[in-house]
């Protein structure tokens, strides 16, 4: 442990000390793919759309706010959930 001091403490009488165990396991992240939510923001002006299940969804919705302000420049976006696992573990949703 570079960089970090351990101090020992005394315990005060009465007191039991327990013994910690550490390891290092290895984690994977992945995002789940039924869990992504598409929306897009409007360039041009604070209008947003979200909570799509599909990215043609949230591009339609784009191309009708630009029908109807004249708006051409979007930033599709994409939310999805992320799960951290345990390399000696199922993933747990």
């Amino acid at each position: 442990m570079t960089g970090r001091t351990l101090e020992l403490v005394e315990l005060p009488p009465g007191y039991k000390a327990t013994r910690t165990t550490m390891k290092y396991v290895s984690h994977t992240i992945t995002v789940h793919p039924d869990l992504i939510i598409y929306g897009a923001n409007c360039c041009g002006c604070d209008w947003k759309t979200r909570g799509h299940d599909e990215q043609t969804q949230a591009l339609d919705a784009c191309l009708a706010h630009s029908g109807r302000s004249g708006h051409r420049s979007f930033r599709p976006l994409s939310e999805g959930f992320a799960f951290v696992v345990r390399a000696d573990e199922e993933a747990k949703t």
